[in-house]
């Protein structure tokens, strides 16, 4: 491997991770191989997709608090136990 992540190149990973960028491309972006990416950028590339789920079910959450009602009927489909 001759790919050496940066603390730019890991903020770019797990941000280009959160949005669901394909891994190809991340290494195009970044320099590197796809192999690179996952062997070197594991742990961007898990929580860049965790970090963005929390973040779009925090927005969701404000939505329904404030009455939108298409967040307030999603947040209730997409809880546990909801039949």
């Amino acid at each position: 491997m001759s790919h050496e992540p940066t603390p730019h190149s890991r903020e770019l990973v797990k941000g280009m991770a959160g949005l669901a960028i394909e891994i190809e491309d991340i290494a195009r972006l970044v320099h590197a191989t796809p192999t690179e990416i996952r062997t070197l950028y594991g742990e961007e590339l898990a929580f860049g997709v965790a970090q963005a789920n929390v973040e779009i079910q925090r927005a969701l959450f404000v939505a329904a608090k404030s009455g939108e009602i298409d967040a307030i009927k999603l947040w209730i489909e997409t809880r546990p136990g909801y039949y």
